[in-house]
This record gives C-alpha cells, sequence and structure tokens, in this order.
C-alpha cells in the first residue's frame, strides 16, 4: 500500500522491507513497484558520494550501498540513499535543498532488485526512518531572509547560494540551523575568535566570514562638515578727544565773560 513520501519524486512510496535489528533501514519502491527519481528528504550537504558501481550481490561494507548519497543536515541527522544507477546528479561536498534530485532507484552493490534503501542517522547511529518518510528529522527553525542592500547600516553579503551554513552561536562547534541565502543581511552584532569574523544576522543566528563568499559591507559614514569660522568682532572706535583750538578758546572766554556780565548785572 503506497504512503505519502517526501524522498521520491513522485510523493508516494511502498516500503518492501521494514526497520529492525537485521536491516537498519526501510526498503522502498514507487507505487505499483515501480522505481523513481529520488530526492533529498531535508536541505543538507553531500558528505559521502559513491559512484560508478554495477550489482554485485557478493559486495560487503560501503561497496554494498552500490551508487549512494550520504547527507549531512546538522544536528546530528545524516539521512543515506543507496543502490542508486550510476551517474548521481550531485558532487561530494555539494549543499542540496529538500526535494533536489539526488538521483535514480537501480540494484547497484548487494540488492535482488531496484529500490532505494533509505537510513536516517542520529550522532552516527541509525535510526528507525518509518516516521520521517515523511516528516522533518527536527524542527525547522526559519532562517533569515536577505534584505535591501543599504548603505546607512552595516551588512554583510553572501555571494552565493547554498554555501554558508547558519548557526546558534559563533563557534563551528554550535548547531548548523540551515543554509544562508544569497543576499544582503543586517548585522546585528560581530563576533572575532581569532579565526572567523562572526556575523550576527537575526537573534542567535550566525554566520562565519570564512571565504570570499562572504563580503562585509560597512555603513556609509556621512561626511562631517566643515564649522564655518565666526569672524572676530571689530573693536569699537576709540572716541578721538576734542581738538582745543584758538576760536574754541576765544568763544569759552567770550561766553564765560558774558556770563560774568549777566551774574553782575553789568
Amino acid at each position: 500500500m503506497s504512503r505519502s513520501c517526501r524522498i521520491l519524486k513522485s510523493g508516494q512510496c511502498e516500503t518492501t522491507q521494514g526497520f529492525s535489528d537485521a536491516h537498519l533501514a526501510n526498503d522502498i519502491v514507487g507505487p505499483g513497484y515501480t522505481l523513481d527519481t529520488i530526492v533529498a528528504h531535508t536541505d543538507g550537504k553531500v558528505v559521502f558520494h559513491q559512484d560508478g558501481l554495477n550489482n554485485d550481490t557478493s559486495s560487503t561494507g560501503n561497496a554494498s550501498y552500490g551508487n549512494c548519497i550520504k547527507l549531512d543536515h546538522g544536528k546530528g541527522y545524516e539521512t543515506l540513499y543507496a543502490h542508486m544507477q550510476k551517474g548521481l546528479y550531485v558532487s561530494n561536498g555539494q549543499y542540496v535543498k529538500k526535494g533536489q534530485e539526488l538521483g535514480y532507484m537501480s540494484n547497484t552493490g548487494r540488492a535482488f532488485g531496484g529500490h532505494l534503501h533509505f537510513e536516517v542517522r542520529k550522532d552516527g547511529v541509525r535510526i528507525d526512518p518509518t516516521e520521517f518518510v515523511d516528516k522533518d528529522l527536527f524542527t525547522i527553525i526559519e532562517l533569515p531572509n536577505p534584505v535591501e542592500i543599504n548603505d546607512k547600516v552595516n551588512q554583510v553579503e553572501i555571494a552565493w547560494d547554498d554555501t554558508m551554513r547558519v548557526r546558534t552561536d559563533h563557534s563551528t562547534n554550535s548547531e548548523i540551523i540551515g543554509i544562508a541565502k544569497k543576499g544582503y543581511y543586517n548585522i546585528v552584532s560581530t563576533y572575532e575568535d581569532g579565526e572567523f569574523t562572526w556575523y550576527e544576522v537575526e537573534k542567535g543566528k550566525w554566520i562565519a566570514g570564512a571565504s570570499d563568499c562572504v563580503v562585509y559591507h560597512p555603513l556609509k559614514e556621512e561626511p562631517i562638515p566643515e564649522p564655518t569660522p565666526t569672524p572676530e568682532p571689530k573693536p569699537e572706535p576709540t572716541p578721538k578727544e576734542p581738538e582745543i583750538t584758538e576760536n574754541f578758546i576765544k568763544r569759552f572766554f567770550k561766553a564765560l565773560i558774558d556770563l560774568i556780565k549777566k551774574w553782575l548785572n553789568l
């Protein structure tokens, strides 16, 4: 009976062999035992990539997986997709998005028919993947979205898509919560750890300035205008003392004589 399935392109699958102590995975085919394109369960990075193998029912170890891909999703979770056709669609070290095509079902490695061997690992331990066939591995934390370029604030630019991890703290040991999109982000705060400059682009969401992909754009300082010089006040002119001339003396004595005569009634 088919069920909803986020790891096949058709969105539907059937389980041919479930999880058990002897089989730490789910074997999956498309509806009606058909083959289908395999897609990524969750955003992640390709950390193991094996291609070019044929069917070999006597193979052991990693070769028994045939052509396969393992994705690291952060938070200690990994998914593995095995027995795919030659010519995988992604390469080692590549970041992939949820639903991105990885390859096509086949029977490479130790397989007795075409199917997908699907594993989920938590902290390196294979766990029952049944509930995760159409369920998130963990609670997805919403990642920050790019903003418009703005030279009035400090910003950091992510120059390429699917490159920079977003972490919960300014440390490579902190939890990875996703991959930053290409674009500009306002900087909330920064931290220098001696190796990287870390940029907090939202509260609790940090990006390391670890490559040429991350470009710092400081705010554009407005030039401070030169102060207009205050003119020196002009000194008040010193009043000139009146000049004593001969004419002034004559008029002075005449006025004095006239005053005495008037006083003596002469």
